[in-house]
């Protein structure tokens, strides 16, 4: 499957949750993996996961990847405390121009939506319980041929 999305041409994104841990995992230049949790429960010790990097190149099953952020919990920790993590996507590719084309050209229900040349897509991971911004990654797409 990894190969062909990469074959598409264009950013594809794949969301997973149900995880003990959040991350943000570029697979190839134009796959990407982000997960979303724990919501309700503790992350898990670097040692469960068989002691990945918590960031940096990664080799998953012979493939190459990059982990550019993630949760975990050191192995040297004692006990674990609940950690939720919750994700906001957010797809900025148009935006609004009020009152169209300029003052005195029309109501302002005149609003236009003028579309970005390149979007964007943006990842922002959030501490649960205290709302702070943990990390945000941003990619945009191709631009049109």
């Amino acid at each position: 499957m990894i190969s062909f999305w990469d074959s598409i041409g264009k950013p594809v994104f794949v969301l997973t949750g149900d995880l003990h841990n959040s991350f943000a995992i570029k697979i190839t230049d134009r796959v990407w993996e982000f997960a979303s949790g724990p919501h309700n429960s503790t992350n898990h010790r670097l040692i469960e996961e068989a002691n990945r990097p918590t960031s940096g190149p990664y080799e998953s099953r012979g493939r190459e990847c990059e982990i550019r952020w993630s949760t975990f919990v050191p192995n040297e920790a004692e006990g674990r405390k609940r950690r939720p993590v919750y994700t906001v996507v957010q797809v900025n590719n148009t935006f609004r121009v009020p009152g169209g084309l300029g003052a005195g050209q029309g109501p302002p229900s005149d609003d236009i939506w003028a579309a970005y040349d390149v979007p964007q897509v943006t990842f922002q991971y959030y501490d649960g319980l205290t709302g702070d911004l943990l990390y945000a990654e941003s990619i945009l797409a191709a631009p049109r041929d």
